[in-house]
């Protein structure tokens, strides 16, 4: 989006699935499409950098992502732990057909 930010404004960057990832840089260069923060291998797509402002809000929804990113992983454990005991079920009842 041409025309987000401008050469002296603080800018976050951030992976969305961890709060404590959030860094602020400070725009040196704009372009099109992207922004300089610092040295010529700084480069960013605005598109991936939010206005410092909005600080509490993204730790907010990197935290909550995170949290269901979290539950998810851990409702997947469960889904694996049942399919593991089916199969154990049914190896145990497959043993014991073979032995009559």
């Amino acid at each position: 989006m041409p025309g987000r930010f401008k050469v002296g404004d603080k800018v976050l960057r951030c992976d969305l699935d961890d709060p404590t990832s959030i860094v602020e840089l400070t725009v040196t260069k704009v372009s099109q499409d992207t922004v300089q923060c610092g040295g010529p291998e700084e480069v960013y797509y605005t598109s991936f950098l939010w206005p410092a402002s909005v600080r509490g809000k993204l730790i907010a929804i990197t935290a909550e992502r995170a949290r269901l990113k979290k539950a998810y992983e851990d409702s997947m454990t469960l889904v694996y732990q049942l399919g593991n005991e089916i199969a154990r079920e049914l190896e145990a009842k497959n043993k014991e057909a073979g032995r009559l």
